[in-house]
């Protein structure tokens, strides 16, 4: 679980002074000491580091000054303990451990049902990628896409998606587009409570005029992909397509919907919207003047980024999620630093 002790050395990196980030992998980050504090007299020396060792799932924090050397996780109660408890929590959730905690926070019953759409007849005359055969061509594209594996049970293969939406919406294509019917990925749409409320056909052909085919079945339902196993108690990461959405922890994807639909799930101090690295593109640089001027944390890709995707980053950059979970938290920001952010990434 590096990836969280990354996402929180990243969350205290203004706490420390002249913090500088040197390395995303091994991950490397050099700031004055939080013990010693360096040099009462040289406020330009910083001698504390936190280090990924080689094999180890967490970081180190170690003062070349001082000799401080500890878990990240004990420096960071020593610098915040209320997010040392936020922190806590996250490992034990992620560890998926059944030692009692503490908490405030009012439990999610919706975990405890995220497989329940899996009962849903219309995904029973689909086979989940994960079922077919390792040489079929669904499942090689999925793993040729790097999605994780632990998520191929949510994915489903369609060879006619058409016809097979027809058997959930009578007449919802037509006798012409039927003709032209081809074979889909199905991303289902599940809310809390583990009831499918929408579903989304990819196609397999990277040239189709039609990339995406959404369904919608209950109109009432926020257009919010990874409601299931989305935490409202955590910051909640937005980005703009459901597979992007499977790389990241605790990530929703607003296909299609807009930021009431976010509003609706998860408090606005919680998320964090990343956008496509479109900056040419009118229409996103749209939506992100609407979340800007909504009031929410947007992040952007820096320039040393030239994917359009965190799917992207991942294939063609190959980035870790520790790496681009880094890249998310430092690159966050509203208000009016979001506005000047926005006004130099833009390019038109």
């Amino acid at each position: 679980m590096l990836w969280i002790d990354v996402k929180y050395a990243n969350m205290i990196s203004n706490r420390l002074g002249r913090y500088s980030l040197k390395n995303n992998k091994p991950f490397l980050a050099n700031f004055r000491c939080h013990y010693c504090g360096d040099s009462a007299k040289n406020k330009g020396k910083s001698r504390g580091y936190l280090i990924e060792k080689g094999g180890a799932d967490f970081l180190i924090y170690f003062c070349h000054n001082c000799g401080k050397s500890t878990a990240f996780g004990r420096a960071l109660k020593d610098i915040d303990p209320i997010l040392h408890q936020e922190y806590t929590l996250e490992k034990l959730r992620e560890s998926g451990s059944n030692r009692e905690v503490t908490t405030t926070f009012q439990p999610d019953i919706g975990s405890f049902a995220k497989r329940r759409f899996e009962k849903f007849d219309a995904l029973k005359a689909l086979k989940k990628i994960s079922q077919l055969p390792i040489d079929h061509p669904a499942r090689k594209y999925v793993e040729k896409r790097k999605i994780p594996s632990n998520f191929h049970y949510k994915l489903y293969y369609a060879p006619k998606y058409m016809h097979w939406t027809n058997t959930l919406v009578p007449d919802k294509f037509s006798a012409d587009a039927l003709k032209k019917d081809e074979p889909r990925l199905v991303i289902p749409f599940i809310d809390a409570d583990g009831r499918v409320f929408a579903f989304q056909g990819r196609s397999f052909d990277p040239n189709s005029k039609l990339r995406y085919i959404t369904i919608v079945l209950d109109e009432s339902a926020p257009r919010v992909y990874g409601l299931d196993s989305m935490d409202r108690t955590k910051d909640v990461i937005v980005v703009e397509g459901p597979l992007d959405s499977l790389f990241l922890p605790n990530s929703v994807a607003l296909a299609g919907g807009d930021n009431s639909d976010i509003n609706r799930v998860v408090s606005k101090d919680k998320a964090i919207f990343l956008f496509d690295n479109e900056p040419r593109n009118p229409d996103t640089i749209r939506r992100i003047e609407k979340a800007i001027d909504a009031g929410y944390q947007v992040s952007f890709f820096p320039d040393n980024v030239q994917s359009k995707d965190v799917n992207d980053m991942v294939t063609k950059e190959n980035f870790t999620i520790e790496e681009i979970s880094g890249i998310i938290y430092r690159n966050a920001v509203s208000g009016l630093a979001a506005k000047l952010k926005l006004a130099t990434w833009r390019k038109i």
